[in-house]
């Protein structure tokens, strides 16, 4: 099914078209119709044409023109149900209110704040039944995950920074990991290297620059990144390192640094292979909370020097 919306500034975005085509093998259709040239030579694959009729959201007898698409399609290699197969798609969304509260100024010498969602493929088959629910232990998720009012207020931040709006908000995919990359700036901003928190959820993962200055680590915090969600797939931070032997130049540093979620380092493997499923040519190296490779990592980051991740049951760990 393909379904084309339209852009609204004040009112909800509306459904303006709406298609929906069935992909049957050559050899399962009628002689008369197998014949056609339209679905090739090859019995296993073929071509589709769709045509999407356009109208008006509130006057359906009002016809808006037609959007015609061909669909190409082949069988799976893999019994399954559907799933998405790539590329990465990703949104970054841009609130200037935010970047003047927490001081962060973009390429074009404007305060910017931005958070990202990438829409990675193959979430579900890695990580499976793996969930982390908020640490009960951890005196900072108690605070939001038993408070209303606190959790009403992350859930209010969220839906501010990750709101979609015409103007303030990118989308496009990512095909290598130079375009990983190059979206994060190469993990620098102002000249020095950044860390960035994220929280993985099925649907997608979510980022923002995150940094030991109060205010903008408040602005960082997993749960409000998870939308207040009581469990995630996974939690932690990341930075872009140099490698000289990467194919990008860079690598990617993950761990699971989340005081909040408090995910099993025994589960940090996940975040390597589903990087890797997304971005085969990709360095990653992943870095448990406790291993003095995070302490050093963390002091080539100014904005991290001093602040270390600690075991959960320390509750030291970044929220």
């Amino acid at each position: 099914m393909v379904e084309v919306w339209d852009k609204d500034m004040v009112t909800d975005d509306d459904i303006i078209g709406r298609s929906c085509w069935c992909f049957v093998p050559k050899e399962l259709l009628p002689s008369t119709a197998a014949g056609g040239g339209m679905l090739g030579t090859d019995s296993s694959w073929g071509r589709v044409p769709v045509q999407v009729k356009l109208g008006h959201p509130r006057k359906s007898n009002k016809p808006m023109g037609v959007v015609e698409l061909e669909v190409s399609f082949r069988p799976s290699q893999r019994c399954g149900p559907p799933a998405m197969m790539g590329p990465v798609r990703f949104r970054q969304h841009l609130s200037p209110a935010a970047g003047v509260l927490t001081g962060h100024w973009g390429n074009a010498d404007t305060m910017c704040f931005s958070t990202y969602k990438l829409f990675l493929m193959h979430t579900s088959s890695i990580f499976k039944d793996v969930r982390c629910p908020w640490n009960k232990q951890y005196d900072k998720a108690v605070t939001i995950f038993k408070n209303p009012l606190m959790l009403s207020t992350v859930r209010t931040q969220h839906s501010s920074l990750y709101a979609t709006h015409m103007g303030v908000t990118r989308f496009g995919v990512l095909t290598s990991p130079e375009d990983f990359f190059s979206l994060f700036k190469f993990g620098q901003r102002g000249g020095q290297r950044r860390y960035f928190t994220y929280t993985l959820l099925e649907e997608s993962l979510r980022c923002s620059e995150t940094g030991a200055a109060f205010f903008s680590d408040m602005m960082s915090k997993h749960a409000m990144h998870a939308g207040g969600e009581e469990e995630v797939l996974y939690a932690g931070e990341f930075c872009i390192v140099p490698d000289q032997a990467a194919v990008a130049g860079h690598k990617l540093v993950i761990d699971n640094n989340s005081g909040t979620y408090a995910p099993d380092k025994d589960k940090l493997c996940l975040m390597h292979d589903l990087f890797k499923a997304n971005f085969p040519d990709m360095i990653v190296e992943v870095v448990a909370v406790g291993d003095e490779k995070l302490k050093f990592y963390q002091q080539q980051c100014p904005s991290r020097a001093g602040v270390q991740g600690k075991q959960p049951q320390q509750q030291k760990q970044q929220t």
